[in-house]
């Protein structure tokens, strides 16, 4: 991977664990507002969403942790 790429994927990461979680974050609490969670599907999305952006924060930590 070169410098260049590396130092971009940086700053992905690092925009993925802060804006884009607090967004995440913004997001459940809105739909938690809105009452029953067991038939809330803007909070199941939000939830879906929440997971998928862990499972991508986890990738590309191990991508940068081994990047040579």
């Amino acid at each position: 991977m070169s410098q260049q790429h590396y130092e971009a994927e940086q700053q992905r990461l690092s925009y993925l664990k802060g804006t884009r979680r607090t967004e995440i974050a913004d997001a459940l609490a809105e739909a938690r507002s809105h009452g029953d969670l067991s038939e809330n599907a803007e909070y199941d999305e939000a939830r879906n969403e929440q997971a998928r952006l862990e499972e991508e924060i986890k990738k590309l930590e191990y991508t940068l942790e081994h990047a040579e």
